[in-house]
């Protein structure tokens, strides 16, 4: 199956909410056809998703940080949203935007700079879903973003140890410890999306050459 990128924002093949809304993993494996899951992320279709649709699969699927509210994407431009989708249904999400801690990095541009908040998948992805999904991503918002230079994103200690981004071409290139955020009316929820764990931050630089 090729990767392919569907301009705009797709929906939901189907619904991920019960008809009390509640959040569901399930239906999980096709509703057609013979009923198989993806044995290799080559299997994989990369595409553009609604931010709300992101939220919701990455409630149902990050282990550590399920929690991330629209508002805090939505106020960081630019921003995009990812899924690795099989037989129309998905496996995996990303969350991208504007890093929220733009002010401490060093750059010529806002815009030069994206930030993965949140990437998670799903137990039924196989084996390197993460880092082939790393590297589309990479090659699409070089191409979207036509002054992008630099991903970044951060890993927590005690949740990883950063296999996927040493996989993918990523460089650790800062460590910090915990430092709880103080509570602001702009940062509605964060004592309870923090986790408390010191930080790597990873980057990559892209490739602009990559015209098609």
């Amino acid at each position: 199956m090729s990767e392919y990128v569907v301009e705009g924002f797709r929906s939901s093949p189907y619904s991920y909410l019960r008809g009390d809304g509640v959040a569901v993993a399930r239906p999980l494996f096709q509703v057609a056809g013979d009923g198989s899951t993806p044995i290799s992320p080559r299997q994989f279709t990369f595409v553009r998703i609604g931010l709300d649709t992101a939220l919701e699969l990455n409630a149902l699927w990050h282990s550590v940080m399920p929690n991330l509210s629209a508002g805090a994407i939505r106020m960081r431009n630019p921003n995009v949203c990812y899924a690795a989708e099989f037989e129309d249904h998905w496996y995996a999400v990303a969350i991208w935007s504007s890093p929220p801690a733009l002010n401490r990095m060093k750059r010529e541009r806002d815009d030069e700079i994206m930030e993965l908040r949140r990437l998670a998948i799903n137990e039924h992805a196989p084996s390197n879903t993460a880092s082939r999904m790393l590297a589309f991503m990479a090659r699409d918002m070089a191409r979207l973003f036509p002054n992008l230079i630099r991903l970044s994103s951060y890993q927590a200690e005690e949740a990883h140890t950063g296999t996927i981004y040493k996989a993918s071409g990523w460089k650790p290139v800062a460590r910090s410890e915990f430092r709880p955020w103080t509570w602001s009316p702009g940062r509605s929820g964060s004592k309870s999306t923090q986790l408390p764990s010191p930080k790597v931050r990873w980057e990559k630089r892209l490739d602009r050459e990559i015209k098609t």
